[in-house]
């Protein structure tokens, strides 16, 4: 893992919601290398090349398990599922958005109670990304292995 040039923000004991950094302005990440790094990180999710649910192999979506306005996890591969259409947004009876508590209980039971706990720890982390900090990000995500 590669050293960023963030500022951590401390975390205090506030009932806030922790993670969540308002969109990029002044100094930090420009929206054109944000743009360019979401473009990386879901094309490195659907490189999985089937759905993780049912294992399609067609339309596929990269879904994040923890919103992308969570700056800490936005780019973070783990926080990543490859889904199928179906899986990701439009069937009723299982899917990310339209069943949002059984795709949680389903992606803890498929991956395990330690992935779950080890991204949720770093989403709880508060990071402010700055430009210096595109390559190393972008690279990380282009040579991560699936």
């Amino acid at each position: 893992m590669r050293t960023y040039h963030f500022k951590p923000v401390l975390v205090t004991n506030t009932p806030t919601i922790v993670g969540v950094l308002p969109p990029p302005l002044g100094n930090n990440m420009k929206r054109i290398n944000i743009k360019k790094l979401d473009k990386a990180w879901s094309e490195t999710i659907r490189q999985y090349g089937m759905c993780e649910v049912c294992n399609k192999t067609s339309r596929l979506n990269a879904h994040h398990f923890y919103s992308r306005s969570i700056m800490r996890v936005r780019w973070d591969i783990y926080n990543g599922f490859c889904l199928c259409v179906g899986c990701h947004v439009f069937s009723s009876k299982f899917s990310a958005h339209k069943t949002p508590a059984e795709f949680v209980e389903w992606a803890i039971e498929s991956r395990g109670k330690g992935w779950y706990d080890s991204l949720k720890e770093r989403k709880n982390s508060l990071i402010k990304y700055i430009d210096a900090d595109f390559e190393d990000i972008l690279l990380d995500i282009e040579h991560y292995n699936l």
